[in-house]
């Protein structure tokens, strides 16, 4: 059996980081979490991760920073965006600066989100 890939979940809503950490654990995905950028990077520098999964909007640092950083330090990681801010604009600078994907909040089918991630994970 292969190892469930380990996944970075990046969002300061609790109660949207909980429900969505939920239902990737229950389809495999092996969790861990963080509210914001700064506690994202921290995260990062001591375990490593096959993905990240970061919102845009957040206190702190948010993920158009936390997405620079990753492509700096940790270039092989692949970050997938996902945020209630689905503007044209926010999308191509996330694309530009290396996200593999960019989704939209809400998401309303959590099948979706998966099949992008495995598309993302395969390389």
């Amino acid at each position: 059996m292969a190892e469930a890939a380990r996944v970075l979940l990046v969002d300061d809503e609790p109660m949207f980081r909980r429900s969505l950490a939920g239902y990737l654990e229950d389809c495999g995905y092996c969790l861990a979490e963080a509210e914001d950028g700064q506690e994202a990077q921290q995260r990062l520098l001591q375990e490593q991760f096959d993905l990240v999964l970061t919102d845009m909007r957040m206190p702190v640092l948010d993920g158009m920073d936390l997405l620079a950083w990753i492509r700096e330090r940790q270039p092989e990681t692949p970050v997938i965006v996902i945020t209630g801010t689905g503007a044209e604009q926010v999308e191509a600078a996330v694309l530009s600066l290396g996200a593999a994907a960019f989704l939209t909040k809400p998401i309303m089918d959590l099948r979706e989100l998966e099949c992008v991630m495995e598309r993302v994970l395969k390389g």
